[in-house]
Parts: structure tokens; sequence; C-alpha cells
């Protein structure tokens, strides 16, 4: 019984200690909801979801970055290309350096703590219809829709500095 007694207290310590190391959810949603109001957000790909196949964990380190009517970002495709892919012109991934964009934020669709943004972009020679979607909790979808190739998305989280 005692012992009983020592590892239930022992549980019961460490779920305190762990709790205080947790910071308070509000303050991050603050901070993430106020990149998103700014249009100026990072976000961090961490799963890559194929339209056709299954989905992909990835620790490489892709973002994408919306800020200041840009958007950067060098994220990996693995789909289906519609026409053929030009050596040189045409880039493997999905590739945006500063590329300028005006973004469409979808305030009737969205639901509390969720905005939507649309915008086009140039990947090579190729238009990307980009939808995104930002939660004030920091999570955040991003769907892309090449002219040439099959659809792709990617799930991550919005890096507050």
């Amino acid at each position: 019984m005692k012992k009983l007694f020592f590892v239930l207290a022992a549980l019961a310590a460490g779920m305190t200690c762990m709790a205080a190391n947790v910071p308070a959810q509000g303050d991050d949603d603050k901070k993430a909801e106020k990149c998103i109001l700014d249009q100026n957000v990072k976000i961090e790909i961490n799963t890559i979801m194929p339209s056709n196949g299954p989905a992909r964990q990835t620790i490489d380190g892709y973002t994408i970055t919306i800020a200041d009517g840009k958007v950067n970002a060098d994220l990996p495709y693995f789909g289906e290309a519609y026409t053929a892919i030009v050596p040189g012109v045409d880039e493997p991934g999905i590739r945006f350096d500063d590329c300028p964009v005006e973004i469409t934020v979808n305030k009737k669709k969205a639901k509390k703590g969720q905005y939507e943004w649309r915008f086009t972009a140039k990947s090579g020679t190729d238009d990307v219809q980009v939808y995104v979607t930002l939660w004030t909790s920091g999570e955040a979808d991003v769907r892309c829709q090449p002219t040439s190739r099959s659809g792709i998305s990617y799930r991550g989280t919005i890096i507050t500095e």
C-alpha cells in the first residue's frame, strides 16, 4: 500500500512540474493572431499530403513565408505532372522566390479563430493557386494547385518570433 501511495505521489508531483513549464496558451494565440492580421506569417511544414499517395512527415525544416506582399518557399513536391517538365526552367518542387502576391482574405467561410487566404504565385513556368488556412492556435494548412501538376497540401505550425 505504501508503494502505491509513493508512486501516485511521485506522478502527481511530476504532473505539477510539467504543468508549470507549459506557457499560457492565450499568449501564443495572441502572437499567432497578430502575425496573421499583419499578413506576416512564417509556417514550418511538418506534414506533406500529396493528392495521390500517403502523407509524409518531414523534419527537414521546410518553410513558407508570406510577408510584405511577397511569398518565399522551397517546398517538396510529390505528384503527377500533366505536362513535361523542362529541366533548368521548371522547378521539381514548389518554389517561390520573393514572388509578389495579392492576398485575398475570405471572411465569409472563416470560423472563429480561423483565417483563410488565397493568392496566385509563380513557380518556374507554373501558376500556382495557393489556399492558406490559419488558426490562432498556431496551426496552418497550405494547399497548392499548380496548373500543370496535381495538387498537394502541407500542414504546419506558425512560427512566432
